[in-house]
């Protein structure tokens, strides 16, 4: 039995606007949003489809572009979604999308105007930094990271606040600067907060259903095997791809068809292998430094006057988490796994292929010549990095 409060409904002509950040088990609702989609409307809850969540308004919004090749994101997808909260006749609305943490002020205060201030309901997660290191590591291995486990870490706790990979990493993440910006519009009476704990994947759905006055159980989250999180051989692997993928100067559009949605895809939602090892744990440099910060995290909710969800003080690290003392790279990755890796680009190149040779088949006149190269791709990845440790093990 869960020992969290029970959370107070919201007043009906709410809008619930949830923020995320991100690795903090928004995949997991709003794919159990999304499925439960037409028993919401029933219970009087709108959530807007009809997508898992509203991927292209969000980039849109936020101004950033759209990350690995994808098409720039039309502020049209926006101003469409906001029309259908507008719209809807139903008594409680959701808009769920973590890439709104990390809205500058001046994207906050659109959202907030587009939105309508007196209806916004705000809602934030915060999770213990130990776990959440691990997770956006392997996430951003997905978007061509080449960095190690360590000198992420190094990057993210020992680097400068303005590169490009601490700001993604941070500033979302801390709840002091998130709530202060949308503390301008939003008040923390109207403000809640769920504290995570690590392998309680009830603790959103529950909270969800309190706050929106549904039955519980009926967000059902989803076969964790959907969106698994990697074996450190998997991430390894991955990383070793990505420093391929760099040298080659493969295209973004080319690595977001082949590794994005071809090996990295396949491996979050393939059974995790038995006995596999996981993503290590912090070193005891790293340790140090996640323990002020995860004191700074519990300090500033305790103090931010908002609607709390579990306490603040079980995201602390303190004498609660023993520092990692163990490799942090591998020497080798498991041949088994990287000849899979090798049939999945190849598999996916044969299906990218196909569908570009249509494509130009339909444009021929407009699009030039199909890409080309994809097969040399796969065949260079085997000799680079198969081959070697299939003759080191001979």
């Amino acid at each position: 039995m869960s020992d969290r409060p029970a959370a107070t409904p919201l007043p009906e002509g709410s809008v619930l606007l949830h923020i995320g950040p991100q690795k903090t088990g928004s995949t997991a609702i709003q794919e159990s949003l999304h499925n439960a989609r037409e028993r919401l409307a029933e219970l009087g809850v709108y959530y807007p489809g009809p997508y898992r969540r509203p991927i292209e308004a969000g980039w849109a919004v936020l101004g950033h572009g759209a990350p690995l090749g994808r098409p720039e994101p039309r502020i049209e997808t926006w101003d469409t979604l906001i029309a259908g909260l507008h719209a809807s006749p139903l008594p409680r609305r959701i808009l769920s999308n973590e890439d709104l943490s990390r809205g500058s002020d001046a994207v906050v205060e659109r959202i907030v105007r587009d939105v309508g201030a007196d209806d916004i309901q705000l809602l934030y997660v915060a999770r213990r930094y130990d776990q959440l290191l691990p997770s956006h590591w392997q996430e951003r291995l997905k978007a061509r990271m080449t960095l190690s486990f360590e000198d992420f870490l190094r990057t993210v706790l020992e680097g400068e606040p303005t590169t490009w990979e601490w700001r993604l990493m941070w500033e979302c993440q801390f709840p002091d600067q998130v709530l202060a910006s949308w503390g301008r519009f939003v008040p923390p009476e109207r403000t809640t907060v769920i504290v995570l704990e690590g392998g309680d994947h009830d603790a959103l759905p529950r909270a969800f259903e309190q706050l929106l006055d549904l039955p519980t159980g009926l967000l059902v989250p989803p076969d964790v095997v959907a969106n698994r999180s990697y074996t450190f051989p998997e991430a390894e692997a991955l990383r070793r791809i990505n420093r391929l993928a760099a040298q080659e100067r493969w295209p973004d559009r080319r690595y977001l068809d082949l590794v994005r949605r071809g090996v990295a895809k396949r491996w979050t939602n393939s059974p995790r292998p038995e006995g596999a090892p996981r993503i290590p744990g912090l070193p005891a440099w790293a340790l140090d430094r996640v323990n002020d910060l995860a004191d700074r995290q519990a300090d500033a909710l305790l103090a931010s006057g908002c609607r709390l969800i579990g306490s603040p003080d079980r995201l602390r690290t303190r004498d609660r988490v023993t520092p990692y003392d163990g490799p942090m790279e591998l020497a080798e990755v498991p041949l088994d796994l990287l000849e899979a890796a090798v049939g999945s680009l190849a598999e996916r190149a044969a299906t990218t292929r196909r569908r570009s040779l249509t494509a130009q088949r339909e444009r021929l006149s407009k699009e030039g010549p199909a890409p080309v190269g994809t097969r040399e791709l796969v065949r260079e990845l085997g000799r680079r990095v198969v081959r070697p440790l299939r003759r080191s093990r001979t």
